[in-house]
């Protein structure tokens, strides 16, 4: 950072690479979570170069990781009025102002319980780019608290191809994860219809299983999951945990239940261990999403370990 700040000075801002270097330094400060000093130098880039959308966008996401969401609002609004910066004299991310720029819209109008616009912009980030997919969830979880489980369905139906099993593979992992399992397992069915070897369909089917209370199914899907895929520690994972609620239905305690029955070592525990810490993690940050002011949510998170920056993180 301190090589780009010298290179500052004295620079002739007429050139094709200079405003990349306010980029640069913005995105730095930003990953190395100082937002407000991001925020001057992102302010002073702008002064320059009025036009260059991605300064903007950087704006925006600095203010909204630093909690100030009306202005962080205003400066993505911006964003996306500018449209793609001109090439030249820019050197450009087209995502800033495009897919990356709605979808940080979304996030912001979100906290800022907007939920219409930032329905309207989860929307448009997946339409403008089908393979970035966080938009695409946060519209299940969005919609399926709100919506009947039909109008949610025939909603994000809208925008995949029904006969391409992987995009009913994601449409069902969408689902699940907003907790509506029987229709996720419905469409991770489909998507074996089409393709019976496609894993990531299986591990969806026997999460749902689990999920839904169909754990002897659901682990023989699980166990089906070659050992070498990358979906092979979620779904070991996951029958670990399937393992315990037998266990636990039986009247035993997590101590007395081991996560693989007859094949139990310490890193079994482990990762059982680090399943129920990622499960707390996500319900806490959903929790902080519904309710971003709650003080209790807060205290809570800042007990545990990693404090808050771990449970709810922006």
């Amino acid at each position: 950072m301190g090589e780009l700040n010298r290179a500052r000075k004295g620079l002739d801002t007429r050139a094709m690479w200079a405003s990349r270097l306010w980029v640069l330094m913005g995105s730095g400060l930003i990953q190395q979570r100082k937002y407000w000093r991001a925020n001057r130098v992102l302010d002073e880039g702008i002064s320059i170069y009025r036009d260059f959308a991605d300064l903007y966008f950087l704006k925006a996401l600095a203010l909204f990781q630093a909690g100030d969401y009306g202005p962080a609002a205003l400066a993505i609004g911006q964003c996306l009025a500018l449209g793609p910066a001109p090439t030249p004299p820019y050197i450009a991310n087209s995502g800033y102002s495009g897919y990356r720029a709605h979808h940080l819209a979304g996030q912001i109008y979100e906290r800022l319980g907007l939920l219409a616009e930032a329905v309207g912009h989860y929307a448009k980030a997946f339409a403008a780019n089908g393979s970035f997919l966080p938009p695409f969830y946060r519209l299940a979880s969005i919609l399926s608290a709100r919506e009947s489980v039909a109008q949610v369905c025939r909603y994000l139906e809208s925008f995949i191809d029904l006969r391409n099993p992987l995009h009913l593979a994601i449409l069902a992992d969408a689902l699940g994860q907003a907790g509506l399992y029987t229709a996720a397992k419905h469409y991770a069915e489909r998507a074996l219809l089409f393709d019976g070897d496609l894993v990531e369909a299986r591990l969806l089917q026997g999460l749902c299983r689990v999920a839904s209370g169909e754990i002897t199914e659901g682990l023989k899907d699980l166990a089906a999951i070659p050992p070498a895929h990358p979906a092979a520690a979620r779904a070991r994972h996951s029958a670990y945990l399937a393992h315990w609620l037998i266990g636990q239905d039986r009247g035993f305690g997590l101590g007395a239940s081991a996560p693989m029955e007859g094949n139990s070592s310490p890193e079994s525990y482990v990762e059982l261990a680090g399943l129920f810490a990622s499960q707390a993690a996500y319900w806490l940050g959903e929790a902080h999403k519904r309710f971003p002011q709650s003080q209790i949510l807060k205290d809570i998170a800042r007990s545990l370990p990693g404090g808050e920056e771990r449970w709810i993180p922006d």
